[in-house]
Parts: structure tokens; C-alpha cells; sequence
């Protein structure tokens, strides 16, 4: 018996989320298909976290045992990649110890948010960023939002209705704004993520930014605990699920 180590890459545009649902084409349905294909018999995986409709990632990691001992870590890379479609790959697999658990085992995940700052988005960008063209975003204003929600926080204010999870209590422990002529990228790592919950971070941020208002008003709205305070969820092409953080050493690339 082997577990192996998946990391994968996905444009999420033309997938509704991760998980599976009926009817629907989603990244484990056809990750389902792959490996069951490969396996000759239905495989049941774990993945870090799931990611919503139209949501992409770069670092998503699975896990999964399987009884086939003749193939190299090189061979399943191969041998998936043959059997998905075009819009997910395998970028990389490893065997790892029995107990692995690309969910449990998980330190820290990283997640990226693109927003182009410009009149209009290029066709090179349109998937994979939202666009705002209203001014141009004070990065330093942005960042002092982002630094009144480091630590660990209740984010009741900034997740959706529908989260099933009975702690709201997260842990933040970067949150990094910048930007690169007219792309802005915020970069948040954080122990677990609540269901919409960075693109309601985003959308919160800019909805202060129009308005000028003191980084001392996320706060507020923070410490609220009420949903209807953070103004609207925002697109969800712009965001990236880009890394899982599983060890210290891993950490120390943070």
C-alpha cells in the first residue's frame, strides 16, 4: 500500500468548485475519473481545501492510497495527465508516510488574489483577474487594512451565511499587498480559510478604499461579527489557491 502526494493546478473557470457534486463538472469528478480509470476501481482522496465555483489554484494537494506498486512517482504524473482534461494538471506527485493527510497534516495555506488597476483587463488576464477601474488603489491605505486582520480573529463579518463551520475563529499570519505596474496582488497564508471568506476581505478593502475611510474601520467591522457590515462578495476568477504549507521548513519560505 503507497499514499501518494498530488499537487495540482487547475483554472477553475469552467468548473462549479472542487468538491463533487451531481450533475456537475467539477476538479474531483474528473479527478475521480483519472484515478479510478488508472486504479481499475474507485479511489477515494483527500484534498487541502476545497475552492469554490470559478476559483483557480496552483498548489492544490490531494492524497490518495492505492495498491499499485509498479509505477514511479514520474509515472503518475504522466499517466493522470494523459487521462484529465486540459484545464487540470499534475505538477507534481511524491510517496509520502502512511499517515499524510493533505488536509490534516496542513500548517498554512496560501491563496492569492489578482485585481488589474486599470481602464479595461487584457484578453491575457480576463480568467484569471478582476478588474477596477473606478482609481488607482492606494497600496499603502490597502495594506493598513490588511495588517488590522493579522493574528487570530473571529471572521463572522467576513464569511457567508451558508459556512457550516461552528468556529469562525481564524488565524492570519501574513498579509502582504502589492503591486506590479498595473497588477495588484494580495497575498494572505492563513491556518484554514471560511467558506467566500478572502473574497469578502477583498471586497470589503476596496469598498473602504472608495470611500477613504481610516484602516481602523475594518477593525470595527471585524470585531462587528456581522456579515452585513463587509458590502459584497467579490469575483471569484481573480482568486488562486497558490500553496499548502506543511512543514517548518516550508514555513521558513513564508
Amino acid at each position: 500500500m503507497k499514499n501518494i502526494k498530488l499537487v495540482l493546478s487547475y483554472d477553475g473557470t469552467d468548473f462549479c468548485g472542487f468538491q463533487m457534486q451531481k450533475n456537475l463538472r467539477t476538479v474531483a469528478s474528473e479527478l475521480d475519473k483519472a484515478l479510478s480509470t488508472i486504479n481499475g476501481k474507485k479511489i477515494n482522496f483527500t484534498c487541502s481545501g476545497r475552492t469554490d465555483t470559478g476559483v483557480h489554484a496552483e498548489g492544490q494537494v490531494i492524497n490518495f492510497y492505492t495498491e499499485k506498486e509498479n509505477m514511479s512517482e514520474f509515472n503518475w504524473i504522466c499517466a493522470l495527465n494523459s487521462y484529465l482534461p486540459r484545464d487540470i494538471r499534475v505538477i507534481d506527485a511524491s510517496f509520502v508516510p502512511l499517515e499524510f493527510n493533505a488536509r490534516r497534516s496542513t500548517l498554512f495555506r496560501e491563496y492569492q488574489y489578482f485585481i488589474v488597476n486599470e481602464k479595461t483587463i487584457s484578453a491575457l488576464w480576463y480568467r484569471y483577474a478582476s478588474l477596477y477601474f473606478y482609481e488607482e488603489l492606494d497600496i499603502d491605505l490597502l495594506q493598513k487594512y490588511a495588517n488590522n486582520l493579522l493574528g487570530e480573529n473571529d471572521f463572522t463579518s467576513f464569511c457567508s451565511v451558508n459556512d457550516k463551520n461552528i468556529s469562525k475563529s481564524r488565524f492570519i499570519k501574513k498579509f502582504e499587498i502589492s503591486k506590479d505596474k498595473n497588477i495588484v496582488k494580495f497575498r494572505i497564508i492563513g491556518n484554514a480559510f471560511l467558506q467566500h471568506m478572502i473574497r469578502i476581505i477583498v471586497g470589503a478593502m476596496l469598498e473602504l478604499h472608495k470611500e477613504k475611510r481610516p484602516p481602523e474601520d475594518i477593525r470595527k467591522i471585524l470585531l462587528a461579527k456581522d456579515r452585513s457590515l463587509a458590502g459584497p462578495t467579490y469575483y471569484s476568477k481573480g482568486l488562486c489557491f497558490k500553496k499548502v504549507y506543511y512543514t517548518e521548513e516550508d514555513l521558513k519560505l513564508i
